[in-house]
Parts: structure tokens; C-alpha cells; sequence
């Protein structure tokens, strides 16, 4: 599987390695009930949310993890 920014964020979460690469690039990520909640969504709408950008997400990051995310499928 490739991960793009129109891939949902669930897809993510099921694979162990690439939530644990989300962990390390946004800690608490994985434990956040907002996160879960936004299962459905793709990435490029949970990046253009306020919130994740509160939490310090930015484009730059977003497309350096799906870089180092889709290295690990």
C-alpha cells in the first residue's frame, strides 16, 4: 500500500510501524481520542484542520512522513 495524503487516517493506525513513526513525529498522536474520532478522514483534511495545526502538524511534516511511511510497506 502507498500512502498518500488522500489515504484516511485509519489506514495509518492499522499498520504498527507507520503508527509508531506518527508517534514520533507528532507525540501523542496515537493516544489522542481526536485522532480516533477522525479515522475516516483523509490525511490532507486532518492537515488543513486548525487543531492539527495547533498540535505543530505542517505541510512540510505531513509529506516528510508519508516519505518515511511508505519506505516501511
Amino acid at each position: 500500500m502507498t500512502y498518500t495524503l488522500d489515504s484516511k487516517i485509519n489506514e495509518l493506525l492499522q499498520n504498527h510501524n507507520v503508527r509508531a513513526l506518527l508517534e514520533n513525529y507528532v507525540p501523542g498522536a496515537t493516544s489522542n481520542p481526536m485522532l480516533l474520532l477522525a479515522g475516516g478522514m483523509t490525511i490532507r483534511a486532518m492537515t488543513d484542520m486548525p487543531q492539527a495545526r495547533q498540535m505543530g502538524l505542517t505541510k512540510e511534516m505531513v509529506d516528510k512522513f508519508l516519505v518515511e511511511a511508505n519506505k516501511l510497506t
